[in-house]
């Protein structure tokens, strides 16, 4: 028997998800970073200040992941933490922000070539049709 079309959607999606996080992390090797936390420094050099909450949420993992993330990047010199209230926002420091601008330009490369296929309206709706999947639960009453 045939797998749902749910089931075939999920296992492309991990499918892919996992040969561009292979692939990422082959492009960054001898680089000082995962591509988990190239992600957040990139996303902090976006938005300084950003919380690891909403890092975590970004990354769809617990914030415990993304604190150890952090705290290595902390330990690297690339970011700092400021507590505000019981958030903590990151934030880069020169040292990380050279780094995103050495290694930026290449990276956003490698994805774009990652995405090549799809046409530009392609990529929108698959965009479009992501964020609506992550953020809506159909379990939740509304």
């Amino acid at each position: 028997m045939k797998p749902s079309i749910e089931v075939r959607a999920f296992g492309a999606m991990v499918a892919f998800a996992q040969k561009v996080q292979r692939a990422a992390e082959v492009a960054l090797d001898g680089s000082v970073v995962s591509a988990a936390q190239f992600f957040i420094l990139a996303t902090v050099e976006r938005q300084p200040g950003t919380q690891q909450s909403a890092l975590a949420e970004a990354l769809g993992v617990t914030s415990a992941n993304v604190s150890q993330l952090v705290s290595k990047l902390e330990d690297a010199k690339l970011v700092t933490r400021t507590e505000r209230g019981r958030a903590k926002e990151v934030y880069l420091t020169s040292r990380g922000r050279q780094l995103v601008e050495r290694l930026g330009p290449e990276h956003d490369a490698f994805l774009a070539s990652r995405f090549a296929v799809l046409s530009p309206k392609e990529r929108r709706t698959l965009l479009s049709l992501l964020e609506k999947l992550s953020a809506g639960d159909p379990t939740e009453s509304s």
